[in-house]
C-alpha cells in the first residue's frame, strides 16, 4: 500500500492516511502509518495540525524521519 500511494502527495491523501494511522484495527493503522512515512520520506514536511492528530507513538515514528513540521497557517 505504501508504494501505491507514494506518488500521491495531496493534502486530502495525507489527511486520510493520518486518519488511517489512528484506526482501531492494528493492521489498518500500521498500513496507514507506513504509507504516510513513505510520502514523508520524499516530501520531508508535514503540517503541525496533522502531526498532532497522530498518536504519540506515531508522532515519534514520523519525527524520527527528520521532517520539517510547519504551521498550518
Amino acid at each position: 500500500m505504501a508504494r501505491a500511494v507514494a506518488g500521491l502527495r495531496s493534502r486530502p491523501v495525507v489527511v486520510a492516511l493520518v486518519h488511517a494511522a489512528n484506526d482501531e484495527e492494528p493492521e489498518v493503522a500500521e498500513a496507514g502509518l507506513d504509507a504516510l512515512r513513505t510520502i514523508l520520506r520524499r516530501d520531508r514536511v508535514l503540517g503541525e495540525d496533522l502531526l498532532l492528530k497522530l498518536s504519540p507513538q506515531a508522532q515519534r515514528h514520523v519525527r524520527a524521519l527528520d521532517i520539517r513540521v510547519r504551521s498550518p497557517w
